[in-house]
């Protein structure tokens, strides 16, 4: 390596008889801007934790841009998502820490904030990332809903929508569908919120609004937080009783539907209504 001195760089000075003097300064040794280059450059050519981390997601989005989610696992599904509020770490151990804690896409959603803080390598950020999510499902759903752009045609169609806006409520809850005569959204409403064990159902409620929106028929539903959808006793009473006042208005309780992480009860499809 060569070495300046800093008088080699600023030059010499002249005495008054024009005669060269070299002051007497410390010698400093700089490296060509070329040879730093040099060392900073791994010689090895491997790559990053980072570099891997990028083609991965850029892999990722190449599948997703293909194809969407189709031949996606679960755990891809959110490793994809989270790229987007993780931006230099490795989202696919995060996604798998996140279901090996919860279990399933839909207890990872619902998941409290405190809960999702304690996951190795979540910070506010993709925590606050995971909760927006949720919400924004539901969102969705009701933004569909106050423009009258949700026609069921089908059980499965009603049971998807359903999932999506109560499924991941902790505790029971109570969803209200008004309907016209072809089957179109008119109006829907959550009615009710209670413990974990309970929910209210204000049959004088339902009637009133279903009259207001002039709807023909009715869907109620409310979610089971532990996980099994089969009805109670207080269930098939409270059904009855809010089918027989709709009756008197002659307004149709299409369906009563239970909506839990082992599956939905629907007592149209028991033959119950």
């Amino acid at each position: 390596m060569k070495i300046f001195t800093i008088p080699d760089l600023i030059g010499v000075n002249s005495d008054k008889q024009g005669t060269s003097k070299e002051k007497k300064l410390p010698s400093v040794e700089f490296e060509p801007e070329a040879h730093i280059l040099q060392r900073r450059i791994p010689k090895s050519g491997k790559h990053t934790a980072e570099d891997k981390n990028a083609g991965h997601r850029e892999r990722l989005r190449n599948r997703f841009e293909k194809s969407e989610f189709e031949g996606f696992n679960d755990y891809e599904v959110l490793e994809f998502m989270l790229t987007y509020a993780i931006t230099r770490k490795n989202t696919k151990a995060v996604s798998k820490n996140l279901f090996n804690k919860f279990g399933t896409l839909k207890e990872i959603l619902s998941a409290d904030i405190k809960e999702l803080k304690l996951i190795d390598g979540l910070g506010r950020q993709s925590v606050i990332f995971i909760k927006a999510l949720n919400e924004f499902i539901k969102f969705y759903f009701e933004h569909q809903a106050e423009k009258n752009e949700i026609q069921f045609t089908t059980l499965d169609h009603i049971v998807k929508y359903l999932e999506g806006v109560i499924g991941n409520y902790k505790n029971e809850v109570v969803k209200v569908l008004y309907l016209t005569s072809e089957n179109k959204m008119i109006h829907t409403e959550l009615i009710s919120e209670g413990t974990v064990n309970e929910s209210y159902f204000n049959t004088r409620r339902i009637v009133v609004t279903a009259l207001k929106y002039e709807s023909t028929s009715v869907i109620v539903a409310h979610n089971h937080p532990d996980g099994m959808p089969e009805p109670s006793e207080n269930d098939n009473i409270v059904t009855q009783k809010i089918a027989e006042a709709l009756n008197v208005v002659d307004i149709d309780l299409q369906d009563h539907i239970i909506i839990a992480g082992e599956g939905f009860y629907s007592y149209r499809q028991q033959g119950i209504l």
